[in-house]
C-alpha cells in the first residue's frame, strides 16, 4: 500500500474539511447522508468512526434512525 507523502500539513488539512462540513445545516444533512450511504453498502461504524470524527454508537443511531423514519428525519 502506498502512503502518501502531504506536501500541506494533514492535521491543517482535517481540520478544514472538518470546518467545511460543519458550515450549514445542507452541509451537515450532506455529510450524515454520506456516511449512512457508506454504511448501507458495507461500512461499518466502527471502520468509519476513526476518520469521520463520531462515534460509532453516532453512527449506528444515524442508520437506525433512517432505517425507521427516513434520510429527511437526520
Amino acid at each position: 500500500m502506498n502512503i502518501r507523502t502531504f506536501k500541506s500539513n494533514k492535521q491543517v488539512l482535517i481540520d478544514e474539511g472538518k470546518r467545511l462540513v460543519s458550515l450549514t445545516d445542507d452541509a451537515k444533512f450532506l455529510r450524515k447522508v454520506t456516511l449512512v450511504n457508506l454504511m448501507l453498502n458495507g461500512a461499518t461504524a466502527s471502520s468509519l468512526s476513526p476518520s469521520c470524527g463520531e462515534t460509532a454508537r453516532t453512527l449506528s443511531n444515524w442508520i437506525a434512525i433512517v432505517d425507521e423514519q427516513g434520510f429527511e428525519a437526520l
